[in-house]
């Protein structure tokens, strides 16, 4: 067995001698070199696959995320752990990176989706370099980096500059339309008072009232969500502002009958923020999930701080039916909703409050057991304990 020419050296045995014997790498300290190797890796996860598509060997760190051990993915197809799925197509979105090696019998680069123990979307970059034997591709070692984050960090920063547009173009518009929606209102409650409530009239009015009012808080929407004034920001318990989003969320809770609950950090996690604008951020969220769950469900917040120490992250989840995949990627869009009286602007504005605190957010959806929306922020002081045994909080 042989690798392919682009990872094999090109020696001549007759007239190289090799190093002398007591410099030789015996079968012992090799074994023990890869063995260091699969052990150690932690950011690139290494798999060898052979032609029936079964794992040979692994990387072990990298597999902790799909719930296994080195020892327990050998054995197992590549194709049920990366994909969850019992066929080795991944899809027409992706091509096998083994099939891929076996018909051009060269390396192939591709960009995957994973799914993780949780059913997850990770993105990975993949490298495959082909394992000769008699002539045949006999397996594949195969490289790959989760590069998710990236990913999304590129989509974060693309975004910006379209909501930026977008959020002039709202300003002036807003602006334009407040004056003339005044007038309409004004008038119509003056009409008001001038005729008594009986007048099949004065019906007819409230109604021009109401959706004036209606227009009006889009309006309303429309400016915080053009806002490009710099946030007032100073240092903030995120724990304190998680436990003000529960309490103004309670009554609705109450009304469906859904359980509130907050599983917070247990020490101070200090953010620089904008009080105001998170707390918003927080609350557009949980009625959000509110209006997702049915009557004996459970809203969740929950505070952590990340493992690095210089990222927290608050999350709100809901038990409700998920969302549907198709419209995954356009839920931060400005004016984009799927209910009847909303303005599609909720989201939007959450998403560009959490975009000047230099921060990012992220929906994690599971297809009839909820959704996750998380927002990622720096945190203050970067000496904070990133050690806690976390808490639940029942909020009455």
């Amino acid at each position: 067995m042989h690798l392919s020419s682009g990872a094999k050296m090109d020696l001549d045995q007759e007239n190289d001698a090799g190093p002398p014997s007591g410099e030789r790498l015996n079968f012992k300290q090799a074994r023990q070199l890869c063995e260091m190797i699969f052990e150690e890796f932690t950011h690139e996860e290494i798999t060898v696959v052979d032609s029936s598509f079964r794992i040979v060997d692994a990387s072990n760190v990298p597999l902790k995320k799909y719930g296994l051990t080195r020892k327990s993915a050998i054995g197992r197809r590549c194709h049920e752990i990366f994909h969850h799925s019992k066929s080795c197509n991944p899809g027409p979105r992706h091509s096998c990176p083994f099939a891929e090696v076996k018909k051009t019998r060269k390396p192939h680069r591709c960009v995957h989706i994973h799914l993780d123990k949780e059913g997850r979307k990770l993105i990975h970059s993949i490298s495959s370099y082909p394992i000769f034997e008699g002539g045949l591709v006999a397996g594949m070692v195969q490289f790959s980096r989760d590069i998710t984050w990236e990913t999304n960090l590129q989509k974060h920063f693309g975004d910006q500059e379209k909501l930026a547009a977008v959020g002039r173009l709202a300003a002036g518009v807003a602006h334009e339309i407040n004056n003339p929606l005044t007038t309409i209102l004004t008038s119509t409650m003056l009409i008001q008072e001038e005729i008594s409530s009986d007048n099949p009239q004065y019906e007819e009015l409230s109604l021009i009232a109401k959706e004036a009012l209606r227009c009006r808080n889009i309006v309303s929407n429309l400016l915080d969500f053009a806002r490009q004034s710099e946030p007032c920001k100073s240092a903030q318990d995120i724990n304190d502002i998680v436990a003000e989003s529960a309490a103004l969320i309670r009554k609705p809770t109450n009304f469906k009958d859904i359980r509130l609950c907050c599983d917070l950090w247990d020490k101070e996690i200090r953010v620089y923020c904008d009080k105001s604008q998170i707390l918003q951020c927080l609350v557009n969220l949980a009625l959000n999930a509110v209006d997702a769950t049915e009557p004996g469900g459970a809203i969740t917040f929950e505070t952590k701080l990340l493992p690095e120490g210089n990222w927290m992250e608050v999350s709100v989840s809901d038990t409700g039916p998920g969302l549907p995949e198709s419209i995954i990627d356009k839920i931060f869009e400005p004016f984009f909703t799927t209910k009847e009286t909303g303005t599609g602007l909720g989201l939007a504005i959450t998403h560009g409050f959490v975009r000047q605190h230099r921060g990012f957010i992220s929906v994690d959806n599971h297809a009839g057991k909820g959704a996750t929306f998380t927002i990622r922020l720096p945190v203050l002081n970067q000496a904070t304990q990133a050690f806690s045994i976390q808490k639940v909080i029942s909020i009455p």
